[in-house]
């Protein structure tokens, strides 16, 4: 399967692939992903993303620690704008 490379890009992209392992080479999941770096942040950002891509990662480890996202409470503010009207 072969990936579309802008032309702008082309000599980027032929240079992260012949230095990467034969087995990213051969990977045509890890060349999109390398190559939408590429677009998006440049030669450094898909050459990163390579050589996190053959990074062994334990089982259940976590790359992030987010905290979750918490909606607001819309039901309080709805009750007390109805106090201050009735207040008028």
């Amino acid at each position: 399967m072969k990936v579309n490379i802008p032309e702008e890009y082309q000599e980027s992209f032929s240079r992260l692939m012949k230095s990467a392992p034969p087995e990213i080479r051969r990977n045509s999941k890890i060349q999109k992903t390398a190559a939408m770096y590429l677009t998006l942040g440049g030669e450094m950002l898909a050459r990163r993303y390579i050589e996190l891509s053959q990074t062994d990662f334990p089982d259940g480890s976590e790359l992030f620690d987010y905290a979750p996202i918490v909606e607001p409470d819309t039901e309080s503010e709805d009750s007390s704008s109805e106090d201050n009207d009735e207040s008028e």
